[in-house]
């Protein structure tokens, strides 16, 4: 047979790395009063360092350039999965651990979904912002519900009005403003007050009545 002389081993030194993983991720609002409000969110990371743990704001710019930052925007507060086949045209900037959200003018989403994560998107940093929506009334259908009744239904620009979107509707009718209609998307008016042949109705969002719908 044949001896083969024992190899040494030689032992190479593994790289110093430190690992890094987001915690948790903070907003500086959870709620949009305005679609001008900034959004902020601050990253909340650890280094793996001697086998622990530890919080820490202290990357080096490598260690930066894992965290991966993504803003999604939906209609669906449990639809986290991050698409980017959606694009809009938010402004957002990202600062070592910080992101800012400018939102754009004509914003028709509900929910904003930012993630921030280095290796797995489902356990590390996730928060979600209510999003204030551009509303505008486009469209008004309407019927008669008897002879001396007509129903009118104001339809918005955004999927699923919230409450408070709704409250923001007016009704103008022949050139009068209706305020018993005021946050109404639904409204069945006499007919007969009227004592015009065709009847104008005017829907539209507060402060908008330019971007209304008759």
């Amino acid at each position: 047979g044949v001896s083969a002389k024992d190899v040494a081993k030689v032992e190479i030194p593994k790289p110093l790395y430190e690992k890094v993983r987001v915690v948790e991720l903070i907003p500086t609002i959870t709620k949009q009063d305005d679609i001008t409000q900034v959004l902020e969110y601050e990253a909340i990371v650890e280094k793996f360092y001697n086998g622990v743990w530890s919080k820490t704001t202290d990357l080096t710019p490598t260690q930066e350039a894992q965290l991966q930052w993504y803003f999604i925007k939906n209609n669906d507060e449990a639809d986290k999965d991050i698409l980017t086949d959606n694009p809009t045209n938010d402004n957002i900037t990202i600062n070592g651990l910080k992101m800012s959200v400018t939102l754009e003018e004509e914003n028709i989403f509900k929910i904003g979904h930012a993630h921030c994560f280095v290796s797995n998107s489902e356990e590390e940093g996730y928060t979600q912002t209510q999003l204030a929506r551009y509303l505008e009334v486009e469209d008004i259908l309407s019927s008669h519900v008897s002879q001396e009744e007509g129903e009118c239904i104001a339809i918005l620009n955004v999927e699923e009005p919230r409450q408070e979107e709704l409250a923001q509707i007016r009704w103008q009718i022949e050139d009068t403003q209706r305020e018993i209609y005021n946050g109404k998307e639904t409204i069945i008016h006499n007919l007969k007050e009227e004592k015009v042949y065709e009847i104008n109705f005017l829907a539209y969002i507060e402060g908008k009545i330019q971007d209304g719908a008759n």
